[in-house]
């Protein structure tokens, strides 16, 4: 018996059996339901990838009344970007309904050019992501919730960190936190546990990053029962070097219920562009930038990531120069300089970095200008500076530059490394004022080795005090070095040729030119030096005296005992080494240098021991 059913639109032929003789109604329903839910979903597609999107929104609320279900798709993510791109009316319950409608991540390590990233670079990459707070982190926990947490971990601490109160941001990450335990709990419940105690561990580390120590405090004391004793250990190395003996015995309370530490492990780990959100105290500063300098990677106080990491870090740089999309402000172009300090350090073969940068000077004037500004800041942390000037001169336009002090430092600086002005762009570029600190600084440091010292630098001098008078303050000091760091050379340069009086008179120079800013207590520290290392040592107390009534650093103490040491004053840096002791809480094992510096007065202590036994 043959039956001839219409259901939604098409001709079905359906062959009965012959014990079959009757097609229940309700079968007949359930079936003509879900053809007609497909077809939907189909049409609900469709208008999706013609960019209807209105039509497609109408058609989500009538399925969403009708309780019909939407079967998940990439595609959906166009439409929930439809709804906040129209200025002035953007729909967030709509924006948020349709990204619940992608696809959940099968694979959470993976994440890149995958679903929700287009939307990722809309928000956090476009426009002013601080004025879309709301929108940001209520998609973050979607994406957390999706699997899809490590797409917007970076940029997301980086912005909550920054334009956040600390209570608020520390609750948001909490959120973020159950929204990926939700994720893993349903898709791998084996790895919940090791998941928790990562993000808290995470979590502490980020509030001693930006400072935010009652929070951490508070933190530790809610998560006595996670695997925190690494970030535990730090935030206590913070509160004793700010003598809050109270928070300190809380907290060791609390990290005595922890058995063991935790590895950060894959996925959403800490990475070098996500450490220093910002900071609120020298302690915190040198925290950071112990673990994270490039200058420690060069000179072997930090331990090198492994070489797959360097390796996929370097197959990333050659895809985005393949798609000419390297840029600056976003990885793997912000880290490029410690990708090329940890692929020097790693002793990797060198062609293979000359290769990129033949590319990179071939892709596009943004990728060229990105990989030669990356590439002479780690030239700077290397102390390279000759190979600054040829570098520079072969690619970019010096008419901002003194003529005749460019020209005889060009002319008596060689580059240690000629491989490195073997490529060079096909057009000369414009730099930045906020880039060009760097090529200021190694002609000045270079100006001391030239047959005149005194009238090239005098001439640098006065041209750096005109053109960074010309400078806004966020040009001038766009990075944690900038200019101020081209004054300290400057200081520094006067100190190695013999006038002290100018290197005084230097000091000066910045606040002349309406450059205030705590920042440059920094040139005292290099004219304390300088009075050091010329064996002033008279000077130099005086000078520290004055410093310690603004307040203790231990950056003034570490450069005056390097100058002593530089200068064979070893009793001077020894008792200099006693009065930081007293003056400062210093926590061993978190600012490589200053542990650099008290190795080479162990070592000279543990010399006149063994000269002299009797000795106390």
């Amino acid at each position: 018996m043959t039956y001839l059913l219409r259901i939604g639109g098409y001709r079905r032929l359906f062959t009965a059996f012959p014990t079959i003789r009757v097609l229940h109604l309700s079968t007949y329903r359930t079936c003509q339901n879900h053809l007609e839910f497909k077809a939907h979903n189909e049409s609900l597609v469709d208008c999706v990838q013609k960019e209807q999107f209105a039509a497609a929104e109408r058609l989500r609320v009538h399925l969403a009344s009708a309780f019909a279900p939407i079967e998940p798709h990439p595609v959906y993510e166009r439409a929930a970007l439809a709804q906040i791109r129209r200025p002035g009316k953007q729909d967030l319950e709509a924006f948020l309904m349709w990204l619940h409608l992608v696809p959940d991540n099968e694979n959470p390590s993976r994440v890149e050019k995958g679903p929700l990233t287009k939307t990722r670079n809309v928000l956090f990459r476009t426009g002013s992501p601080a004025r879309n707070l709301l929108l940001i982190t209520e998609f973050s926990l979607v994406c957390a919730a999706k699997g899809y947490g490590q797409l917007v971990w970076d940029d997301l601490v980086f912005l909550i960190g920054r334009f956040q109160h600390a209570q608020k941001a520390v609750d948001f990450f909490l959120a973020f936190e159950s929204a990926l335990l939700q994720y893993y709990a349903k898709y791998y419940p084996g790895q919940v546990e090791h998941i928790v105690n990562r993000q808290r561990h995470l979590l502490v580390m980020l509030c001693c990053d930006a400072g935010w120590l009652e929070e951490a405090v508070q933190v530790v004391k809610d998560s006595s029962a996670y695997r925190i004793k690494q970030a535990g250990e730090r935030l206590i190395g913070l509160l004793r070097a700010r003598g809050d003996v109270a928070s300190v015995a809380l907290v060791k309370k609390c990290l005595s219920k922890s058995t063991s530490d935790i590895d950060p492990g894959n996925g959403l780990q800490r990475k070098p562009s996500t450490v220093q959100l910002f900071s609120t105290s020298t302690e915190s500063r040198e925290v950071a930038h112990s673990f994270y300098s490039t200058r420690s990677i060069i000179e072997g106080s930090k331990t090198l990531r492994s070489r797959t990491w360097i390796a996929s870090k370097l197959r990333q740089v050659k895809n985005l120069l393949s798609q000419r999309s390297l840029v600056h402000f976003r990885p793997p172009g912000s880290e490029l300089h410690s990708i090329m300090a940890h692929y020097d350090a790693c002793k990797g073969y060198r062609r293979g970095l000359i290769t990129l940068q033949k590319r990179a000077l071939s892709a596009s004037d943004p990728c060229s200008y990105t990989w030669l500004c990356k590439e002479m800041f780690y030239l700077h942390e290397s102390r390279k500076y000759a190979d600054i000037v040829a570098l520079f001169g072969l690619n970019f336009r010096t008419d901002f530059l003194p003529p005749k002090p460019w020209q005889t430092v060009r002319e008596t600086a060689a580059p240690s490394e000629p491989s490195r002005i073997a490529h060079t762009v096909p057009t000369k570029l414009e730099i930045l004022p906020a880039d060009a600190w760097v090529v200021w600084n190694a002609l000045v440091r270079l100006s001391v080795f030239t047959a005149t010292p005194l009238p090239v630098l005098q001439t640098l001098h006065h041209s750096v005090v005109h053109y960074s008078s010309t400078l806004t303050d966020r040009q001038f000091r766009a990075y944690p070095t900038s200019y101020t760091t081209v004054f300290r050379s400057i200081i520094w340069a006067y100190g190695e040729i013999g006038e002290v009086d100018r290197a005084v008179a230097t000091t000066r120079d910045v606040n002349l030119i309406g450059k205030l800013h705590p920042s440059n207590v920094g040139l005292l520290d290099e004219l304390a030096a300088v009075h050091a290392r010329s064996s002033n040592v008279a000077a130099a107390t005086r000078l520290l005296t004055s410093l310690e009534e603004i307040g203790p650093r231990l950056a003034t103490y570490g450069v005056m005992m390097d100058a002593y040491l530089h200068a064979g004053l070893a009793d001077e840096a020894l008792q200099l080494e006693r009065r930081m002791k007293q003056k400062c809480a210093y926590v061993p094992g978190v600012n490589w240098r200053m542990d650099a510096t008290l190795s080479k007065l162990a070592a000279l202590r543990a010399e006149e021991d063994a000269l002299d036994p009797e000795l106390p």
